[in-house]
């Protein structure tokens, strides 16, 4: 079966004459689709021609007329089409019922989906499709638009304004294709392609083909989200960001939004990556081992501990012990002590050198930060209103072989910062690289805390 790549909308059913008011009411909306005929197994067993990017499915529970009641095998020849055709790959979609019997077997039908198969989607309102078949249906064409869309507007708020970006960035993306590619001046094409690897990897350097690929990849990018954020007023009704003014947007699970930050500030860069590369976050025990004798000279303290004291509120710090009903002064030492241990377990350095230097390779010195990562349960312990520290927002770790699985902050101390040879670094452990976007906030708030007026005279 050749299936178009990009179709957002798949309805399956085993009677093509069902689907006839479903398609009008569909393309009414102005909502592609094709119909698949689950009682036509696919011949090709292969997944490489799965659909990949389909948002909403119709789906019919029942094969014919004969009612099936073991549900197990009543919805085995759905889910046999849906795995032939949708790819465990797809993502996200959006699942509406369309069936005659909607109810004996529906619970099944999704549990094996969700559990068993491992599709991700959100199973909403089911539409009884025999209302709208038949040569007298007993409503038209009309009545099913309203039904899906109330279907969509009551469950789906959050899923239209995904879809609604996703629409923006298809739009935004041929703009950018229309400013690269000039199909009658392949000459200029080539300039245009070739200015944009070099924004990324600068005119000295001389990238294989793979850091070329990789480059004009980066670039386009960053002209994709700035293309975005232009376009970003231009939806069919409301703009995106006055949507977002009429929902609910707190995440019921913490821990997601969370995960989210991790995603959304950090990367994982992959093992062969150089060191020396603006973002990274190295284990500082890895710089002290490599620089030892360097230590002192460079951030100018003898103890770590000196290095804690200036981000602890030593308040908070007092209120906390007093909170854990410890009566001795020898068991609230030894407590004091080991918080100190647990905060002080994970010291890092980030590397923030401009990107423009390190594309031109016009830098000298890496750029290193000192900071600690702060498990989430101590931040109160961390001073709030210091203009000297900088708080990134709590993120998840999960997979970093030196840390513990959890929820973290850094905290950076604008005070330490120092320069290094790079060639040093590739003896450090790189734990893990802060995206382009929060170094360049970083860089930001050094700037100003560099530049603050300041009191200069008395």
């Amino acid at each position: 079966m050749n299936l178009v790549k990009n179709t957002k909308t798949v309805i399956f059913d085993d009677k093509p004459e069902e689907i006839v008011q479903l398609r009008k009411a569909l393309d009414n909306l102005l909502i592609q689709s094709i119909f698949i005929n689950f009682s036509e197994p696919s011949m090709d067993s292969s997944t490489t021609d799965n659909l990949t990017n389909v948002r909403f499915i119709f789906a019919d529970i029942l094969l014919g007329d004969f009612k099936e009641p073991d549900s197990k095998k009543a919805v085995e020849p759905i889910v046999a089409s849906i795995t032939q055709n949708i790819s465990k790959n797809n993502g996200v979609f959006v699942l509406i019922l369309w069936s005659k019997d909607t109810t004996n077997h529906k619970q099944e039908l999704i549990r094996v989906l969700k559990e068993d198969e491992k599709y991700k989607f959100f199973p909403i309102e089911s539409i009884n499709k025999s209302e709208y078949i038949g040569l007298n249906p007993s409503k038209n064409v009309n009545h099913l638009i309203d039904e899906i869309k109330n279907a969509f507007n009551d469950d789906l708020a959050y899923f239209d304004i995904l879809r609604e970006w996703e629409s923006e960035i298809q739009k935004s993306s041929t703009k950018v294709f229309d400013l690269f590619l000039d199909i009658n001046n392949q000459s200029k094409t080539k300039d245009l392609l070739n200015g944009a690897i070099q924004s990324v990897v600068g005119t000295k350097q001389k990238p294989d083909s793979g850091e070329k690929r990789k480059a004009l990849w980066t670039s386009l990018n960053m002209v994709v989200q700035d293309t975005i954020e232009k376009n970003v007023s231009s939806c069919v009704d409301t703009p995106i960001t006055q949507k977002f003014e009429t929902l609910d947007l707190k995440i019921q699970d913490t821990n997601n939004g969370y995960i989210v930050n991790s995603k959304l500030m950090f990367e994982m860069p992959p093992s062969s990556t150089k060191k020396m590369f603006p973002g990274n976050i190295f284990s500082f025990d890895s710089y002290i081992s490599t620089c030892a004798i360097l230590k002192q000279k460079v951030c100018g303290y003898k103890k770590i501990d000196s290095l804690l004291d200036e981000v602890l509120n030593c308040d908070e710090v007092n209120k906390y012990i007093e909170q854990q009903n410890i009566t001795t002064q020898k068991e609230k030492t030894a407590f004091r002590k080991n918080t100190r241990e647990l905060l002080q377990k994970y010291p890092i350095l980030l590397e923030f050198t401009p990107f423009c230097d390190y594309s031109q390779t016009s830098y000298k010195k890496a750029r290193l930060i000192f900071g600690f990562l702060i498990p989430e349960k101590y931040l109160k312990l961390i001073l709030k209103s210091t203009k000297y520290l900088y708080p990134t927002s709590i993120f998840h770790i999960c997979n970093i072989p030196s840390i513990t699985n959890g929820n973290y902050a850094i905290i950076l101390n604008i005070k330490h910062i120092f320069g290094l040879d790079p060639n040093i670094l590739e003896s450090f452990d790189l734990l893990f690289r802060a995206r382009k976007e929060l170094v360049n906030d970083i860089q930001h708030n050094i700037a100003y805390h560099i530049s603050r007026v300041g009191v200069t005279s008395l």
